[in-house]
């Protein structure tokens, strides 16, 4: 059983610096677009740079924490980054300049996405009060990313599965067609040392 729980916050331009500054301390960068991730100053420039398309806006960001307290079947690190990806896509905010950490303490994994409020200097604001990002949607979306990921997990153990097998049957048909060959080989020398007997037989014979 999965336990998820998501809280959803529109945060002002100084929440959001900070916010970037500690999990990039503190985690691990695992999705974004739309931004320069070279190192945590780049990132907060690519923010800036995107806030100025749109100055009178107080709260720059909207900042989703996906808490995990229990998980099934655990998923690698770059699994991660695409349970994001088609996260994000599934909410429709695909077009949002974003960054995502991934932060993990003693019994929790925790997932936070930093997100421009703005498309652009014309672009409609995101707001964590849509019916889109409403709480109990979004943790029905995570909740469908991550059996996703899993099951496209699953797929390409399946793939590997099925190509192992695949090459452990032809390893064994080509052993036993050696095995064969061999019996063949020592028949073959049978016979020849028959006739060579035979052979030598008349020879002393003459």
């Amino acid at each position: 059983m999965n336990i998820f729980s998501v809280t959803d916050k529109n945060i002002l331009h100084t929440e959001l610096i900070k916010l970037i500054e500690t999990c990039h301390e503190e985690g691990f960068l695992i999705s974004s677009k739309l931004v320069n991730k070279k190192n945590k100053d780049s990132i907060i420039a690519s923010f800036e740079k995107q806030f100025k398309l749109r100055p009178r806006v107080q709260y720059n960001g909207l900042h989703r924490h996906i808490e995990i307290d229990e998980i099934e079947i655990g998923i690698s690190f770059g699994h991660y980054r695409k349970l994001i990806e088609h996260h994000v896509k599934l909410i429709g905010f695909q077009k949002q300049q974003y960054v995502a950490y991934l932060l993990v303490d003693d019994s929790k994994l925790h997932l936070h996405i930093i997100f421009n409020r703005a498309t652009g200097c014309k672009g409609n604001l995101i707001d964590a009060n849509y019916p889109e990002c409403s709480h109990w949607n979004s943790i029905y979306k995570v909740k469908c990313s991550y059996e996703a990921i899993v099951n496209e997990y699953y797929r390409a153990e399946q793939q590997q599965l099925n190509y192992r097998r695949d090459i452990e049957q032809k390893v064994r048909q080509l052993v036993e067609y050696s095995s064969e060959l061999t019996k063949h080989d020592i028949q073959l020398n049978d016979a020849i040392n028959r006739i060579n007997q035979v052979l030598r037989k008349m020879a002393s014979d003459l």
